[in-house]
């Protein structure tokens, strides 16, 4: 193969994982979880998990969404009984924002997804592959970062 049989493939294999992860992954936290979440949704309650109270601002900006969008995504998971608002103790204008039972589960539900990923993705790779691996990883993200 040469360099440029090599970006087009390595092209379509980005367009390809990156559409068949977002479907797949909204499937498998709907079937796991009962309740139909949106992709936004799915990020946001990861998010909620990963950081407990923080602010629709902090989730906005961590997901590349507008505030508004946040939001409303927020008030859906309110109402779904999967994010509890709390006023913060030092600001009681603004909410922070914690999982309930639910969410807590919606939330490990999307761990197992990202493990199974993780693992299916790296099973066969020694530990000098993996560390290239993530070395690319690094890289494309730091792509998106600049152009963000």
């Amino acid at each position: 193969m040469n360099n440029q049989e090599i970006n087009q493939m390595t092209n379509e294999i980005l367009k390809d994982l990156f559409y068949q992860i977002m479907t797949i992954q909204e499937k498998f936290i709907n079937k796991s979880s009962n309740i139909k979440l949106s992709r936004t949704e799915i990020h946001i309650i990861e998010i909620i998990g990963d950081y407990p109270n923080c602010i629709l601002t902090d989730i906005a900006g961590k997901i590349y969404i507008t505030k508004a969008t946040a939001s409303v995504s927020i008030n859906r998971l309110v109402e779904k009984g999967l994010v509890k608002r709390l006023p913060l103790e030092n600001d009681k204008r603004k909410h922070g924002l914690i999982l309930t039972g639910e969410g807590k589960e919606c939330y490990e539900a999307h761990g197992v997804f990202h493990q199974q990923l993780i693992d299916s993705l790296t099973n066969d790779f020694n530990l000098n592959e993996k560390e290239e691996l993530l070395k690319g990883l690094k890289q494309m993200l730091e792509f998106f970062k600049e152009f963000y």
